[in-house]
């Protein structure tokens, strides 16, 4: 439903400039990851990579990795989306699990922020300003009415890839893998969404 109307409306700001250059360097698998379940946000990734030649989050990975494309590191609880679901998702645990037992298998993760009203001080209206980017959570009312009020230019940034093997120590546990590697990507996408808002 979001697909058609947000596709011919968004127009997206993103960084860094030169992303049709990296992908055509790029040999292993993509996935995207995000920081939080958004069906608004994987429309303007879709919008993105179809521009820049990325490919798509919609396209299907090859068994035994996950079918999907893109992870979330967090999900939204209760009726509101006001509570965070810290549990790991099941495509990660499929995605490190898979690479444990195969050391031949690597996949790209590629850190992606998707920011709605990204600069308050600029902004023209205080309702704006009320719903510019920060660093509370937004529960779903509120990232939708910030979707509609500073939804035409979402801020996309599309980190450098980090091959899934350089995260990996040897001989880990997939229990103790899927950790480390959540974590680390966790503290990229909070450089990049500070780098982004302050």
């Amino acid at each position: 439903m979001l697909r058609a109307p947000l596709t011919a409306w968004a127009r997206p700001l993103v960084a860094p400039s030169d992303l049709r250059e990296r992908q055509a360097v790029r040999t292993r698998p993509v996935c995207y990851v995000l920081n939080q379940v958004a069906a608004a946000d994987l429309v303007v990734l879709e919008k993105v990579c179809a521009a820049e030649g990325l490919p798509s989050p919609f396209q299907a990975l090859r068994s035994p990795l996950p079918a999907q494309s893109v992870l979330f590191l967090e999900r939204r609880a209760g009726f509101w989306g006001d509570r965070i679901d810290p549990r790991i998702s099941a495509p990660m645990r499929q995605l490190v699990s898979a690479a444990v037992a195969n050391p031949a298998l690597d996949v790209d993760l590629t850190p992606v922020t998707i920011l709605w009203g990204r600069a308050p001080d600029k902004a023209d209206s205080w309702l704006r300003m009320l719903l510019a980017e920060n660093w509370e959570r937004a529960g779903r009312l509120r990232r939708a009415l910030s979707l509609l009020a500073n939804g035409r230019y979402p801020f996309v940034h599309v980190g450098d890839a980090l091959p899934l093997r350089s995260l990996l120590e040897d001989h880990i546990d997939a229990s103790r893998a899927v950790r480390r590697v959540t974590r680390t990507l966790r503290a990229v996408l909070a450089r990049q969404r500070a780098a982004a808002i302050g």
